[in-house]
């Protein structure tokens, strides 16, 4: 296990050949590690996956523990060693700095990316993205959710639980909590219809839509603020096709799902797929199955809902830059 976490580490090295002592040192200098980082890290990872691997051999172990446990690993140690813990990119590659910032649509929608934790660390994963590209709002403007994490199942249920029994408009000082994925059952709404109870709301006043929501939604302008503030929290599945409607499975059907229009996501003007394609693959033509990235998904939401042009071009710029980024790691033109 040591001898193969040090030649995928030395791999980062291009043209290695691998356990030369100058290519040791070239590999310190991409990493952006000391001898002694390289090792205390390196140490922990292996004891980690040690200790990992011998409680999933345990027979008496359910399967929501072992989905715990996995996930624990990934998120305290990381899908790969030595990726930037960050853009999960490697540190030569890391966009971190280069990502552009950007206020959401308004203070009271909240998104949580809803993670199969086989995409937590990947390098084309988009929900990231939105994660940076929101950080220059609030602390809780994007909470990454990894599914079978038992805290981040604690905070989805809560979600799920203050939708459970709301009325069809929003009531004050009341949340409302939408899937945005594709329905097979239950309830269904879309963005206008969001928009049209929150503008019913006594709470939804002009400064919680300062954004462009205002214009678009001219009737907020007269109403009067006499509760606090109704809270809209958008959960964005994460992950495959398959894995993403296996989640969406095990989301109680209570919950309804935010639908967009066909026309609503912005493809790529060249090849009409999701912008993400170049860096990740995706089954059959976007623009007949829908099937695009998590980042894109939450553009259209945020502009369906009158978000303004600036959040829409800095979400899809910053993906955009993830792209590059991967491409020139994975030793693409």
């Amino acid at each position: 296990a040591e001898a193969a976490l040090d030649a995928r580490a030395l791999q980062l090295v291009p043209g290695s050949p691998g356990g030369k002592p100058n290519v040791f040192r070239q590999l310190l200098r991409v990493l952006k590690m000391t001898e002694e980082e390289y090792g205390d890290r390196r140490r922990k990872y292996l004891e980690s996956n040690r200790t990992l691997r011998k409680a999933l051999r345990d027979p008496a172990i359910t399967n929501i523990d072992r989905h715990h446990l996995i996930c624990d690993h990934l998120l305290h140690r990381g899908r790969v060693l030595f990726a930037c813990e960050g853009c999960w990119l490697t540190p030569v590659n890391c966009i971190c700095e280069k990502m552009a910032r950007a206020r959401r649509a308004s203070p009271r929608v909240k998104v949580f990316i809803l993670m199969h934790h086989n995409e937590w660390g990947r390098a084309s994963n988009s929900g990231i993205v939105v994660k940076h590209t929101l950080r220059g709002d609030e602390d809780d403007a994007c909470t990454i959710l990894v599914k079978g994490y038992k805290p981040h199942d604690a905070i989805l249920e809560r979600l799920f639980e203050s939708e459970r029994g709301q009325a069809n408009a929003i009531s004050p000082s009341r949340e409302r909590t939408v899937i945005l994925f594709p329905a097979e059952t239950g309830p269904v709404m879309d963005c206008e219809t969001l928009l049209g109870e929150l503008r019913a709301s006594p709470s939804s006043t002009p400064a919680g839509w300062d954004t462009g929501i205002q214009s678009k939604c001219p009737a907020a302008a007269t109403t009067t603020t006499t509760t606090t503030t109704t809270t809209v929290n958008v959960v964005v599945l994460d992950g495959t096709w398959n894995h993403a409607r296996k989640m969406a499975t095990k989301i109680p059907s209570h919950v309804p799902r935010l639908s967009l229009s066909a026309s609503s996501v912005r493809l790529s003007e060249e090849t009409n797929e999701s912008l993400l394609a170049p860096a990740r693959r995706y089954r059959g033509q976007a623009s007949e199955n829908g099937r695009v990235s998590t980042l894109e998904a939450v553009e259209a939401v945020f502009r369906e809902m009158g978000a303004g042009e600036e959040l829409s071009a800095t979400l899809l710029a910053n993906l955009k830059l993830r792209v590059e980024a991967v491409r020139l790691q994975n030793g693409r033109d």
